[in-house]
């Protein structure tokens, strides 16, 4: 009866989400945007939907449209950067982030800010504030698993402080055995260390699902077996 009243799209995105009926959720939030709602809690349901329905620009342009309307909201500056480093847009991606670090209250807000700027760093080669965003994300969780995994990795692919990579990326393979990069981090710091049976016995408990293993894992695996023989 009244398909263009904003405020009825908005409430349905919440029943939606509600009941996991993301399509729908994202198409609701869409239409209530539309419609001229601007309530935050609508556009944070609504980054959370594109993460599953619409692609990096869109994302992208939804943050700068909430950022407008809530400059001091930090998710926003959080979803936009961590797009931006997807696209690439490395230089872009680092000043959203610093931007939104004026704004971070949790401890959540911190780690996703220098996790993605430590990102964006090490890929415009500046590796040594990269590392330094990722102690920063550690020293407010020591445990984060994705933190430690991809720090353990760029330590490793620079042949640097191997001790230590092998020590992080251990600990998220024993938290989680089952996951596949974790495995595959590990597996390489090992065989970047020359300890390549032991590499190779990482990934081997991963060889029944072999044939969907990422282009990395493949590769890595190959090369392993290659130091072998």
């Amino acid at each position: 009866m009244y398909p263009e009243e904003g405020r009825l799209w908005q409430f349905l995105s919440i029943g939606y989400m509600r009941t996991f009926r993301m399509d729908e959720a994202y198409q609701a939030c869409k239409k209530a945007v539309e419609y001229g709602v601007k309530d935050i809690d609508l556009y944070k349901r609504y980054i959370i939907t594109q993460q599953v329905k619409a692609g990096d620009e869109e994302r992208i342009k939804t943050c700068d449209d909430a950022i407008k309307l809530y400059p001091r909201e930090c998710i926003f500056y959080i979803v936009k950067g961590y797009s931006l480093v997807n696209l690439k847009e490395y230089e872009k991606a680092i000043e959203t982030l610093e931007k939104g670090l004026k704004y971070a209250k949790q401890q959540s807000d911190y780690i996703d800010i220098y996790s993605n700027l430590a990102e964006a760093y090490y890929r415009i080669e500046n590796k040594e504030r990269a590392f330094d965003y990722f102690e920063k994300a550690l020293e407010k969780d020591t445990n984060n698993l994705m933190v430690l995994n991809n720090y353990a990795y760029y330590l490793c692919l620079e042949n640097q402080d191997l001790d230590k990579a092998e020590k992080m990326s251990k600990q998220t393979y024993d938290d989680q055995s089952h996951n596949i990069t974790f495995a595959d981090t590990y597996a390489w710091i090992l065989h970047t260390k020359g300890e390549h049976m032991k590499a190779k016995e990482v990934l081997d408990k991963f060889l029944d699902s072999k044939n969907e293993w990422s282009e990395t894992v493949s590769n890595h695996y190959q090369e392993i077996l290659e130091a072998i023989k």
